[in-house]
This record gives C-alpha cells, structure tokens and sequence, in this order.
C-alpha cells in the first residue's frame, strides 16, 4: 500500500466533517469538536504509514489510465450536470442549491413552524463552499471532481486490497453488479432491455451495481467504499489494529446507513473469536476512541433533530397529522410469504450467492482471512431483505454497499491468486467461472451505458447542461408534486426545537428565532 493512500483518504472524508463542524456549531463547541475529529481520524492514518511488504509499484501510465476511464465514466452520469442527470438528481441539486444560497445552519422558515435541513450531508459541503465563492456554475464543476475524486480513490483501494492486476481492478470498478439483467429478464420479460432501473426486478430491494450508486447516490457509495477499505486495512494488520471509533464517528454524517454496513461487517467479521473481542474492547479507552465518541455525539443530536414532532400544512402532505420518517417491518410478515421467498431466492442465487460460492471454491485452502471477509459480507447480505426500512427500502439499498465492496476486492484478490505464473499453469475450473460470473454480471452496468447513450442521441449529443439555479425546485416544491406518494420531505428536515440547536448550533435569524418561541399549534 502507498504511504500517502490512507493519508489522502482520510483528508477527503474529513474535510466535510470539518467544514460542517465550523459552520453549523458555536465557537466553543466547534473548534473542540474539529479536535477530536482529527484526533478520531490519525491513528488511522499512522498505522498504516507503513508500506505493505511485497507490493508492486504502480506505474504512472496504469493509474493514468484508471484516472481516466473513471473521469470518463463520472462524465456520463450526471454529476456537475455532465452526462445525463436522473430523478435523484433533483433532490442533490436541491440541496446543493440550499447549502450555497442559504446560511449555515440551513433552516426552512415558511412554514408555521421553522424547520432545518437534517441530512447526511458531507458529499455536498466542499462543493457548497466553492458555491458561496464562485457561485452556482463552479459548485457544479467542484461536484463533479469531488465524484471522480471519491471513485478514484475507491479504486486504488481496490488495486491495493486486492493485488489484483491494474485492468480487473479497473473492470471490476466500473461493472461490478449482479445477474441484474438475467432477474429483470426473468421477472420482467417485457421491457428490460430498456430498463434503467432494472436492478428493482423483484420490487422488494435492490442490491446495486457500481455504475447504479454512481448515478443515483454517490454520496452514499463513496463513504461506503472508502470507509470499509479503511475498516479491512485496519483489521487485516492483526495487533497493529488501531482505535476503529473514528471510521463509524466521521462515516455518520456521510451516511448512517453506511455506518450501519460497517457496523454489520465488523461483528460478523470479528464473530466468535474471544482475541478479537478482547482486543476490540481494550481499544474502547484508547484516547482516539473517545474523541470518536465525543463527534458521535454531536452528529447524533445533529440526526436526533428529525424525531421531534414538526406539524405540517396539507398542502405538502395528504395527512398532515401523521409525518412518516420511513416505513420500518418485518418483510415477510408485510408483503407474505408467498412474494417474498422467490424475491429472497432469486436475488439470493443471482446477486450475490453465486459468487460468494465461487470465491470461497477458488480462493486456496490457507486464505482463512478471506474465507471470513467472504462470510461477513454473505451473512450480511442474506439478513437485509428481512428489514424494511424507508419508503424505497433505503435499509436494503444502502447498508449493502460495504458488504458487497468486500466482495468485489475479494473476487479481485481470489483472480490475483488464480493469474498464471511462470512456475504455474492455467486458472483453476473454478477461477474460470469466476471470471464468467463477473462477465456475465457487467452486462447489466453495459446496458445502462447503452441506455445512456440513447440519451445523449436524444438530446442532440449535449454533453454539459448545468441546470439554471433559478430553475431548480427546493426540497418543499418537490414535496408537494409527490404529496399524494409519499412523505418526500421528512427525509430531509426536522425541528429546530432539538437540543442541538438550542445548545450547540449557531444561533438562527431573529426572524426564525421569533416563530420558533412562539406557542406550538394545537394538535
């Protein structure tokens, strides 16, 4: 591993951290927190400044070459308003927009009663502060380096966890999915070969592809790829582990959900061993540790501000006695059985056991760390379905990405092990069929550059289109095109009666101020 790889990570994941802390925070509060967040993160960074013994030295033209495809591939799928943007699109303009116009913390006073923007909001804040600079048109532009930026370093981390040659990594980044478009065919015979969100074949959850997060959410599928390289690097050096506190800490504001993966991976990886817990535990008093929980604090009560009750007028919502946060149940026990179990199978079998099969098949009979890193993420996988959480079963969508990350390095690290050497012959059967798998898999990511393409026909090969700022709906206007839907807006806004605002953030515009004292509306 390169000296400077855990290093320009860790700048890239703290930086939002630190920008959020001095911008929403009170003096006195933020500048200790911005200390424990570095605190939190270094031992991170100093444990593994160590370069791994027996690594190969990247040549300069093979990460040109993954920098490129990867600016290339960021280009098609709406980031900065490059490429085509989809509907989600919407909503990150939306904020980004807010972020830049409005005063930190962002709070929302047409209402009866002020609301503030609560959401995991670390991907868009150093384009956000480029905005309040050089305005709406270079935010766009930082965005969508920011993007590449993240997706580079998530494919280095792939490079260096997996010793895999530099073009599977780079194949592997860009068309690493599941048997998408075989479940989409099977389920839905008639219109998938122009579905681009085939991924819903079985209309409970999706499992997503690399090039799917890119487009819809790579605020949430940066964080999980970079945290768990983190996380796997940390873990794989035994009793040179650091305090793991600051990678679940600062992941928080990028994506609680992606906390939760790696919280998911960690137990499971760690499992049974008495060592492991013992060494886990003895950690908890290191110093690093327990600056990681002071953050955690802070961005909990930042998240707690969404629990409180905010009343909202029937204009956004058809029930305006009841806010949804996001449905939570039992699967099985909401939709039956009898519609779960072949959704469960299916995407069981084609999305991700098959090749945690052909992994632990092909990988040698010594690779007792991969083998583990192999069931943590299976086992994972195998208990989301069962939860639903989110009105698009965000639970299912997003806690996946660090389990089917270490997936992907450990298929790339098993076909590194497989790659013929002089003093060895050809791949082994299983190898062979690993490498089918993937192929087979990449076809869907292929089809959805093939969609895209019919888009970028469609308007007349328009490259660049930067939506006007004018132009762009806020998160209420949204709101109210989707109110007969669902709850759209709870995802984004709580009240400004929580204890982090009356105690630890900035204090609001008078204006703002006025109408929160004032009495509550009856019920």
């Amino acid at each position: 591993m390169p000296r400077w790889l855990p290093l320009v990570t860790l700048a890239y994941l703290t930086l939002p951290e630190v920008i959020f802390l001095a911008g929403w925070l009170r003096w006195q509060w933020s500048i200790p927190a911005v200390i424990c967040t570095l605190g939190a993160g270094w031992p991170l960074v100093r444990a593994t400044l160590v370069p791994s013994t027996g690594t190969r030295p990247w040549p300069w033209w093979q990460v040109g070459t993954l920098l490129a495809a990867v600016m290339l591939l960021v280009s098609t799928q709406g980031a900065g308003g490059l490429g085509v943007q989809n509907w989600d699109w919407i909503k990150h303009n939306a904020i980004l927009k807010d972020l830049i116009e409005r005063p930190w913390p962002v709070v929302y006073d047409q209402l009866k009663q002020p609301v503030a923007l609560i959401y995991y909001v670390a991907y868009y804040l150093p384009a956000s502060v480029v905005g309040k600079i050089w305005g709406w048109e270079a935010a766009n532009v930082a965005i969508y380096l920011w993007t590449v930026a993240g997706c580079f370093l998530a494919g280095l981390w792939l490079w260096s966890l997996s010793w895999a040659r530099w073009w599977l990594v780079l194949a592997c980044l860009l068309f690493f999915s599941g048997w998408d478009l075989v479940g989409d065919a099977l389920w839905k015979p008639d219109h998938w070969k122009n579905n681009f969100d085939g991924e819903w074949w079985n209309s409970l959850w999706t499992l997503p592809s690399n090039l799917t997060l890119i487009a819809y959410a790579p605020h949430q599928a940066i964080p999980g790829w970079l945290f768990t390289a983190l996380l796997v690097s940390a873990l794989e050096r035994g009793d040179k582990t650091p305090p793991l506190g600051g990678i679940f800490a600062l992941s928080l504001l990028w994506s609680p959900f992606v906390t939760v993966g790696l919280g998911l991976l960690f137990l499971l990886w760690t499992g049974a061993s008495r060592s492991r817990w013992t060494s886990s535990i003895r950690q908890l008093w290191h110093p690093a540790n327990l600056a990681a929980t002071l953050l955690l604090a802070v961005l909990v009560m930042y998240f707690h501000s969404r629990s409180a009750p905010v009343r909202f007028p029937p204009s956004l919502t058809s029930e305006p006695q009841v806010v949804q946060r996001g449905e939570l149940y039992v699967t099985p026990l909401k939709v039956g059985f009898a519609k779960f179990l072949p959704a469960y199978t299916g995407t069981f079998i084609i999305e991700f056991g098959l090749l945690a099969a052909l992994i632990l098949l092909a990988l040698p009979r010594q690779a007792a760390q991969e083998r583990r890193w192999v069931f943590a993420a299976a086992v994972t996988l195998m208990l989301l379905p069962w939860i639903h959480y989110g009105a698009y079963n965000d639970l299912v969508m997003r806690v996946c990405i660090p389990a089917l990350f270490v997936l992907q390095f450990i298929a790339l690290r098993t076909l590194a092990a497989q790659t013929p050497t002089p003093g060895r012959g050809r791949w082994s059967p299983w190898g062979s069929a690993l490498v089918v798998l993937l192929a087979v898999g990449a076809l869907y990511p292929l089809n959805m550059l093939r969609i895209t393409g019919q888009r970028f026909a469609e308007r007349s090969w328009d490259w660049v289109y930067i939506p006007p700022a004018s132009e762009v709906p806020d998160l209420f206007k949204q709101q109210r095109q989707t109110r007969e839907m669902l709850f759209f807006i709870g995802q984004y806004v709580g009240s400004v009666r929580s204890p982090f605002f009356t105690h630890l953030a900035k204090p609001l515009p008078e204006k703002t101020l006025n109408k929160t004292v004032s009495p509550r509306p009856s019920p």
